[in-house]
């Protein structure tokens, strides 16, 4: 498994780091939050969510079937866009979710919350 940011060329490299090995899973780094979205890369959040599902889209290009979508500073987002960006990727491809706290934003009872909506919202079949 390796870790890249949502953009073809570095999907690229690491499906050749891969060279050839059968079990190969990606997973795909994605702006999970508002903040990030905004503040750090000044895009839209329909461009956000868009970026996430091109990179699943060149993952499966390059032949990667086990895709996993990161979502950076998630414990930050709203609901409303963490819920479309989660169903964006489940769409595209992703067969895993991550929930990351990327800064410590949330108690371990919160996270137990937030993980318990998402798996509302993904149903049984998502990891």
């Amino acid at each position: 498994s390796a870790l890249a940011r949502a953009n073809a060329d570095d999907i690229k490299k690491t499906v050749e780091a891969f060279s050839g090995d059968t079990q190969q899973q990606i997973q795909i780094l994605a702006l999970g939050s508002e903040i990030h979205v905004r503040k750090k890369r000044h895009i839209t959040l329909i461009e956000a969510i868009n970026e996430a599902k091109s990179a699943i889209d060149v993952a499966k290009y390059f032949g990667i079937t086990d895709i996993s979508v990161g979502l950076e500073d998630a414990t930050r987002a709203g609901d409303a866009y963490l819920h479309d960006l989660i169903m964006a990727c489940i769409e595209a491809g992703a067969q895993t979710i991550v929930i990351p706290d990327t800064v410590g934003a949330m108690i371990p009872e919160e996270i137990y919350l937030l993980i318990d909506k998402v798996r509302q919202w993904v149903g049984p079949t998502i990891k």
